[in-house]
Formats: structure tokens, sequence, C-alpha cells
């Protein structure tokens, strides 16, 4: 080639002005006000479609406006891990093995898995597999982490693994447990007694460990907006940080104690500014307690949230999951853990679990995310959502931290009833399907065929854990390991040195106790109670509407039915007859389509040879006008017991009514309720209350 590269000719493409944008922008949208395409958030924050020019605030330091990008970037990319729940604890350590050669960075084992090693030689495979190799591991056992710390370090030290080696986190959090679960086994003081002496054996022994989960999950799966999610969190982590300076732990140490477990949905640009606003916001609450700038990196692990995943058309969880995990690295997470496409519908298989683990090695190796340091950053979009959820979650930060702090906010409720009408927003606009769910109340079928859950015989799996665990019970009478804990415990030196507490529970551990002994020595009358955060996923109201008409199916040989009445050709009434299709199949009804009739006579003739107990008009607001008063009392004669109208009536609704017409469904509607209304008239068996 003799021709040089020459630069990119930017000069072909002038500058244009917003104002111009604007100009343009309304041209296409003739007479629909430009601001129709501004979005708005459960917290009030307007998303414009095009954003302004970034200019960042004049108050702020240059420190927590950088706090926001991060300050490294991790050697190769984010940490690939994955969450197991398989109640077998063979298949777990078979599955960990092999994912383990197969691109797995770290795991988190959850807590249904958990109790099947209830004590300390059964966790030894799981601790030589992980803490003998240097590799993350994870113990979610919410409630018991406190236990299983102990659990896991006696494996250890009974395999003989440096404690110094052990890496991931004890995954202690017990306000989010308390949220999450309503009570703490204990008093709210034992609570920060028991994480002292955690947190102080582990600075000494454990130094790769991380103590404390501060945890969104609680408030994210009950529907918090993103600034309750994030002043909940941060809460919490200004509460533990309180907790641990107290007991003369630097700020510093404190700090790099927590690992921050996030959610993180398909919202792409919210999600990505959700982390980079956390980040910032954890700067500041930093930089206040020291007087001076915070260089103290946060370790963000992300997860796909279970929220938005569905038991229907379970494959498109595949994208959403893809979507979360994408916005996750370009936020800057630490860790990702891409939640299986089938969790919300049964225990994950190979699978899946190998797709899941998949899609971050193809986003981290072959799209090359994770490798660029805040790669959103500089975006107008970015910048300014960013600066909006942060703002927002600062002041009801503010506000929990004025009312007393996280646990008083808890007991007294107010945090709980915030979200619980965010969540009835949310779920509002979800049953209108003005927030739509792909597969469930967008483009739903009807005749999926779902995944088969792996064979997993519960019975035999049950039998064979019990006698291992009695057999261990008979060689080590619990009943004496238990007298002798609860001595050691309620000694005097135990109340006055933290990890004297712990020492006691890792002596037990050797001793033989299991995971109940450890629980309930550790159980302490009266228990701190706050009213608990109620989850749900975001499909759940569709997906009963479905199971009734599954059920309905398999008793009657085939789904309750609409016949489509179309009226005029395919241009006139497909539009209406499309969206209303997919509004009645979303609730399990099959649609009886047709090309259209242009007459009534033809289309009432059409309907008598289906004869179902509903029908809805399909066309457009002329052709309504002409037919309805002589077409709807024809198909009420003919045995249309429900009659519906897609579209909205305006001014006609009391002579359309009149005339038979029973329901109007249009966008914005509440589909739900009419769907729900429709199988109670029809006995189809619903569980919504």
């Amino acid at each position: 080639m003799t021709d040089a590269i020459r630069p990119y000719p930017w000069e072909d493409f002038p500058p244009h002005s917003f104002d111009a944008w604007k100009e343009a922008a309304q041209q296409v949208l003739k007479q629909t006000p430009l601001e129709r395409l501004t979005q708005h958030t459960l917290d009030g924050l307007s998303r414009p479609p095009l954003a302004p020019t970034y200019a960042p605030p004049q108050d702020l330091s240059p420190s927590l406006l950088d706090s926001r990008r991060g300050t490294q970037i991790p050697q190769g990319g984010w940490s690939i891990a994955q969450r197991y729940t398989h109640p077998d604890p063979q298949v777990l350590l078979h599955d960990l093995s092999h994912d383990l050669q197969h691109g797995l960075h770290a795991a988190w084992i959850d807590v249904s898995a958990l109790n099947s090693t209830p004590f300390a030689s059964a966790l030894q495979p799981l601790c030589a597999l992980f803490d003998g190799q240097g590799i993350p591991l994870y113990l979610d056992a919410e409630a018991d982490a406190m236990a299983f710390s102990a659990l896991r370090i006696a494996a250890a030290q009974r395999a003989a693994i440096p404690l110094s080696s052990l890496r991931g986190s004890w995954c202690l959090d017990p306000l989010g447990v308390a949220a999450a679960t309503g009570y703490l086994h204990n008093r709210l003081e034992d609570a920060k007694h028991r994480t002292l002496a955690l947190v102080q054996w582990s600075l000494q022994h454990t130094p790769q460990m991380r103590t404390l989960r501060v945890s969104a999950l609680p408030y994210h799966h009950a529907g918090a907006s993103v600034a309750q999610e994030l002043a909940a969190t941060l809460a919490t982590a200004t509460t533990y940080l309180r907790w641990l300076c107290e007991a003369d732990i630097s700020l510093e140490e404190a700090a790099q104690q927590m690992l921050f477990d996030l959610p993180v949905t398909c919202d792409v640009f919210v999600e990505i500014a959700k982390l980079r606003a956390l980040r910032m916001l954890w700067s500041r609450v930093l930089s206040f307690s020291l007087g001076r700038s915070a260089e103290i990196t946060p370790h963000f692990h992300a997860r796909t949230s279970p929220r938005i995943l569905t038991q229907r058309d379970v494959w498109v969880n595949l994208l959403r999951a893809t979507t979360a995990t994408f916005a996750a690295s370009i936020g800057g997470a630490q860790s990702i853990e891409c939640t299986p496409f089938d969790t919300a519908l049964q225990i994950p298989d190979a699978f899946s679990q190998r797709i899941a683990r998949n899609t971050q090695v193809i986003l981290q190796e072959e799209s090359h995310l994770g490798h660029v340091l805040d790669p959103a950053g500089g975006s107008d979009t970015i910048e300014h959502l960013t600066e909006q959820i942060a703002n927002a979650a600062w002041g009801l930060f503010q506000s929990i931290e004025a009312q007393g702090g996280l646990p008083t906010v808890l007991q007294q409720s107010s945090l709980q009833q915030a979200i619980s009408e965010t969540a009835h927003k949310r779920l509002s606009r979800i049953a209108q399907r003005k927030d739509l769910i792909t597969g469930v109340s967008a483009f739903p079928f009807l005749n999926e065929r779902p995944p088969q859950p792996p064979p997993i015989d519960h019975n035999a799996l049950r039998s064979r854990l019990a006698s291992a665990l009695q057999k261990h019970i008979l060689d080590y009478p619990q009943e004496a390991i238990s007298r002798s804990l609860r001595s050691s415990i309620e000694a005097p030196d135990t109340t006055q040195d933290p990890t004297t507490l712990l020492l006691s529970l890792v002596h037990a551990a050797h001793q033989g106790a299991t995971l109940e002994t450890l629980s309930n020595a550790l159980s302490i009358d009266p228990r701190w109670q706050v009213p608990p955060l109620e989850p749900h996923r975001d499909a759940e109201r569709f997906e009963i509407l479905r199971d009734a008409s599954d059920a309905y199916l398999q008793q009657h040989g085939q789904r309750p039915q609409i016949f489509l009445v179309n009226l005029g050709p395919i241009p006139q009434h497909r539009p209406r007859a499309d969206f209303a299709r997919q509004l009645f199949e979303a609730g399990g009804f099959e649609s009886i389509d047709n090309g259209g009739y242009s007459s009534p006579e033809e289309a009432v003739q059409a309907y008598q040879n289906h004869l179902t107990p509903a029908a809805i008009l399909c066309s457009n607001d002329a052709a309504y006008v002409e037919m309805i008063p002589q077409i709807a009392p024809m198909l009420k004669a003919a045995g249309v017991r429900h009659l519906y109208l897609a579209g909205k009536p305006a001014q006609h609704e009391a002579a359309w009514r009149s005339a038979g017409v029973d329901q109007f469904v249009f966008l914005g509607c509440d589909a739900c309720a009419t769907l729900e209304a429709l199988q109670q008239a029809l006995s189809i068996r619903t569980n919504h209350a």
C-alpha cells in the first residue's frame, strides 16, 4: 500500500447544538411534545432522551468526583463468581471441582447447600478445594454466619491449611439478616459483640478475608428504588463502621473488612450509575469520618438480580443476565455473579451453570470488558444519572441517620413502609404493562416447553444425610459439647474479650459440634425483632395467572379462550388485535384470531363456530362508532358473557356499555386486574389474593 493513513475526517461531521437536535426531534414527533420522551424513575429522577453537557458541581472536591471512577483495574478483569445451591454435598463438590477448571474464580455457597454440611469434618473437602489453593470462598449462611465461620476455621485447621491463605468473606451481616427475616437469634448488642469478635480475630489470623457483608439484596428484593437501595446499603455500612471504630479498630481497617453485595438489573444506564454513585457516597462517608480525602477502594460484588428473573420463557433470562453482567462490568464491580437463567424455576443444573459462567468468560475474553477503568465516565447521560442518584440516596441516608441510624429505622418500620410504597408503584407499572417483561407480560408463548429440572431423589438424599448426621452425633454427643460451650460463652472473659467467644466456638467445632449446637449456643432471648421486608419477583403476578391457565389446561384439555372480533381489513384491525392478543395471552388465554370481518353478521357467524365465553372487539375508532351499536348486542345474544373492546371509549363509553361492551382495555390499563377478574368470573382457579 502506498497511501498513508490519514486522520479520521471529523470535518465531515460538523457539530450541532442541543437546540438543533430538539428542533429536528420535534419535527419527527410532529404534534407530540418532546417532553413525552423523558422517562422518570421511581425516585422521581428525570431521564431525558438526550442529556445536556455535563458540568461537575463546583462544591464537590476533586477526590469525591474521582471516587466514582474507582482507582484500579483488577488484573485480567473482574473475578468470575458463581452461586451454588445443590443440596447434595457430593454433587456440589463435583460441580465446584469441574467449574474451577473451566473459568470459575470464586464461589458462593448458599445456605440451602450449607445445611447439608453441618459439621467441620464435612466441610474439609470444600476447604481443601478452595482454602488449600487460596481461591475465594463465600459461605452465605445468613443468620448462621458466625457458626459456619467457626466450622470453616476448624475444618481448615484440621486440614493443616494456613489460615492466612483463606480468601473470600465470612459474610457476617446481622442488619441485613434482620431486615430480610425480621429477627436476629439474639439481642442487637450481642450481634455487635460477635461482629467485633470475628473482625478482631480475622484481622490477626485471616488478613485476606473480609468479615462483613453489606448486602443491598433485602431492600432490592422487596422492591426498593435505586436511591432507597443505596441509602439502606450506606446506612448498613456506616453502622458497622461505628461498631468497629468504637472498639478502637482503625477506620481504614474497618472499611477493608466490608464486602458490598449489590444486585444489578438490566436497566443498563441506571445500574452503571448506581455502582458509580455508591462508590462516590462511600468515599464521602469515609472522608467525613477521616477529616480528609479517603483512598480506600471498596470491594463491589455484583450479581444478576433474582427479582428480574422469570419462571416463564426462562430463555429470555439469558438476555437479562447478559445485560446485567455487562452493566456490572462497566460500573466497575470487582467480582460478578451471573445468575443462571433457570434459577427462578428450579435448582440450576450443570448446563445453566455453564452458560452463566461462560457469559462472563465471553464478555471478558472476547468482548474485552473489564480492562478499562470507568469506560462510561464522561458520558453526559451517565454522569447526570450518577449525580442524581447520589444526591437522592444521600438525602435518604441523611434522613435515616437523623432518625437514629438504620437499627432504629428498621425497628420503627419507616424504611420498610417507604420501600413497600415504592414496590407498589413498581408492581402497578408492571401490572399496567408500562414496564414490560418479555416472555411474560409481552410476547408470551403459551406453548413453551420449560427445561426439565435435574432429577434429584430428595427422599434418598435426606435419608443419606440424616444417617451421616446421626452417626456423627453418636460419635460426638452434642449434649456434653453444648454444656461445655455454654459454660465457655457465659464465662466473664468471653464477655470482656470478644475473640474468646470465637475461640470457644472453634474449640467446640473441633470437638464435633454441629451447626445446630453452635447456633443454639449463640441464641439468646429476647431476640431482636423488626418488621421484615417482603421479597418478590417482578413477574410473579402474571405467572400466577399462567399457572392457573396451566391447571385449567390439564383439567379440561384446552386453555381458556377469547375470540378476537376483528372488524375490517388487516391494516384497520391488526394493531389493536395484536395488542389484545398479547394482553390476554399474558393471562393464559388462548386467542382465536382471524383475518377480519367486513360486517357484524359475518363476525357473529364466525363467533358461533367457537362460542367462547369471552370476546374482544378490535378495530379503529371510526369502525367502532359505526359498528358497535349493532354488533355488541348481537354478540351478547350469540352467547358472549364477557365482551371487551380494545381501545379507549372517550365520549362513547356510556353508549357502548349500554350496547353490551363490559370492559375496555388499552395501553396503561391494569392488565393484571382485568385478567384476574376474567379468570375468577370463569371459575378458573387463581391464588392471587
